[in-house]
């Protein structure tokens, strides 16, 4: 043990001192509404999470600030060193889950989990509970100082994770690189490196402004870097440019579109779109159709995935203006998407939006809601209280049975 913490102790200083790692605070970032994360802590506990890292709700990503000191550099080292003391543990079976179908859910990760409170272990027991609920076997991590900790959770529960990259400019790709590297050496050394599958972006053209350029850029170092999976996630508008390949990366920046050429190194690729009915034709159709222009935009093989909505927001479609989504268009959502993904050559899995329940500012109830989370009595845990909807429960368990017993088939990737 000391001599592991050593070795990362070493490896982390090194970035420190020759990288300028950013200081940065332990924030949530939904839809625009800041969460600070940890906010009734103990003091000692709230100064180590205040020198950690930026989580944005949407994108979980990074933000750098290039004009962090040594010493803010050294508190961060000696957060993350603590983080993963405390969650080293002996004898951990790692189950690789890497060949299945993917179900997950997003803003789903410590982080959110609030629940029970917003301390280390009241968030813990959370996440715990929701792991081992049978409703997932794939998650969304951001790079903070819980990342350990859920590894190794997930791990235990036989799942698996991406984990967010962050939206950073060309200038940074070597530093956010060798950021990256430092978690990875350290999943790899506590034995849950397998389960990382890859990494992931959140609409990074359309709604955090990267550039087609650093997004192409960054994904070819992290793959050269890495070798796992490149997994970046589009607005429904983002690829409908026709004659794509015409325009150069800046052409696209300037009206706010995804250039295929940043994705080329894409190993999974997927969209996301609420506001369809999937119990209508046309919208059965809308998804379908979506779904082959995307991968004909791309110009080469990758897992696909879909994103059901999971959340009681406003439909766009309804009569009134107001009408929500409701049990009935969530469940057809889900039964219509996740059937659409087992009928593809290379299905990536389906990503439910979304668990955390502030996500939108309390407007809406999410799967932290609705969804059936019991003890060994039977009865309920995470917001006990709140109305549940046992048939779309019943629904994603007999899914995740599924989606985790398939072998994927995946694309061989020959990227340069």
């Amino acid at each position: 043990m000391k001599k592991l913490l050593s070795l990362i102790l070493v490896l982390l200083l090194l970035t420190a001192c020759g990288k300028n790692l950013e200081d940065v605070s332990s924030i949530v970032n939904a839809e625009s509404e800041s969460l600070v994360a940890n906010e009734s802590t103990t003091q000692s506990q709230s100064a180590t999470l205040s020198n950690s890292f930026i989580v944005n709700a949407e994108s979980e990503s990074l933000v750098a600030n290039e004009s962090t000191t040594q010493s803010q550099s050294a508190t961060l080292s000696n957060t993350f060193l603590e983080t993963s003391s405390q969650t080293e543990s002996e004898g951990v079976k790692v189950f690789k889950n890497n060949n299945c179908v993917s179900l997950g859910a997003y803003h789903l990760s410590m982080v959110f989990c609030d629940f029970y409170g917003d301390d280390f272990e009241s968030r813990k027991k959370e996440f715990t509970e929701v792991v081992n609920s049978g409703y997932f076997n794939t998650y969304f991590l951001p790079l903070d100082t819980y990342l350990m900790t859920e590894l190794e959770i997930i791990a235990k529960a036989g799942g698996s994770a991406f984990i967010s990259a962050g939206i950073i400019d060309t200038n940074q790709i070597e530093s956010y690189v060798n950021r990256i590297k430092i978690y990875i050496d350290t999943a790899n050394k506590m034995g849950y490196g397998d389960i990382i599958e890859g990494f992931y972006w959140d609409e990074p053209v359309s709604l955090f402004d990267m550039k087609n350029e650093a997004l192409y850029e960054y994904t070819k170092a992290l793959y050269k870097a890495f070798g796992k999976r490149i997994y970046p996630i589009m607005a429904s508008g983002d690829f409908l440019l026709e004659d794509a390949h015409s325009y150069t990366f800046e052409e696209a920046d300037a009206i706010n579109k995804q250039h295929p050429k940043a994705l080329s190194y894409a190993t999974d690729i997927g969209f996301d779109y609420y506001w369809c009915d999937a119990r209508s034709e046309d919208g059965k159709e809308y998804f379908s159709h979506t779904r082959q222009i995307l991968l004909n935009y791309i110009g080469h093989d990758a897992n696909f995935w879909h994103w059901p909505c999971a959340y009681t927001t406003e439909l766009s479609n309804s009569v009134d203006g107001i009408t929500k989504a409701n049990e009935e268009y969530c469940l057809e959502h889900l039964n219509f998407l996740a059937s659409d993904i087992l009928s593809l050559e290379y299905p990536g899995g389906i990503v439910l939006y979304t668990y955390y329940g502030k996500a939108h500012d309390n407007r809406y109830n999410t799967m932290q809601h609705f969804l059936e989370f019991k003890d060994k009595n039977g009865n309920y845990t995470i917001m006990p209280t709140a109305q549940k909807w046992k048939k779309y429960s019943q629904r994603l368990l007999e899914l995740n049975n599924l989606f985790s017993s398939k072998k994927a088939k995946k694309p061989t990737f020959n990227f340069n």
